[in-house]
């Protein structure tokens, strides 16, 4: 599936020149609810959902993307405020996990009286896979690996691209000040079939939109 992934024109070209993209650590996401979705009024459950997210963050990281390219407000957030990029993936389906949005906590059930049964496998991969409804903005689609699997530069970690996670294309945003053609020669340079492309208002509604000269040229 194709999957976008939104960061500023300094990282993007970092990104593109090491073939690497950025492993989100569990401890440093922006959203403090993050793998805590369920009802967690029991302290027993709220302290094992906590070790667990303690757990996860030491040998865990994701990679994340957005199933949309069109929406003005995650270039805003996550691509420096439209003059950013966007890079577009290749992204192995049966690695990908869609989050689900849901204005209410996720129950947390209970068997027995042992608050325990309720950290169960399938609770755990709804935690993995569930956030506040306020976040569906981003469309978010996200692959869970592992550290070791990345290469750890300066206290930070990194996915190599591979068959899972191939570039496909690089969207320069609406306000980037990056030289498309320089861009164009950088990407042509470390890689083949992959479309350097830059976006830009659309003219009847409120999404940013390709500009088809830059289709047309890529």
């Amino acid at each position: 599936m194709r999957a976008y992934h939104f960061l500023s024109a300094v990282h993007a070209l970092s990104s593109i020149e090491k073939k690497q993209i950025k492993i989100s650590r569990i401890k440093d996401l922006n959203d403090p609810f993050e793998l805590m979705a369920g009802l967690l009024a029991d302290r027993k459950v709220r302290g094992a959902v906590q070790k667990l997210k303690e757990h996860w963050d030491k040998g865990m990281g994701l990679l994340c993307f957005s199933s949309y390219r069109t929406d003005p407000v995650i270039w805003s957030h996550y691509a420096s405020k439209h003059t950013g990029v966007a890079l577009g993936f290749e992204i192995s389906e049966e690695f990908v996990i869609p989050i689900k949005y849901i204005k209410d906590r996720l129950d947390t059930p209970i068997y027995n009286n042992n608050a325990l049964s309720a950290v169960n496998e399938q609770y755990i991969r709804e935690l993995l896979s569930t956030k506040y409804v306020r976040w569906e903005y981003e469309n978010e689609v996200r692959m869970y690996v592992g550290l070791d699997e990345g290469t750890q530069i300066d206290g930070l970690y990194f996915y190599p691209f591979d068959v899972h996670v191939q570039l496909r294309e690089v969207i320069l945003g609406a306000m980037c000040k990056l030289d498309v053609k320089e861009v164009r020669k950088l990407v042509r340079e470390k890689y083949k079939n992959v479309n350097v492309l830059t976006a830009r208002m659309a003219f009847n509604s409120f999404n940013i939109v390709l500009d088809q000269r830059s289709v047309r040229r890529s």
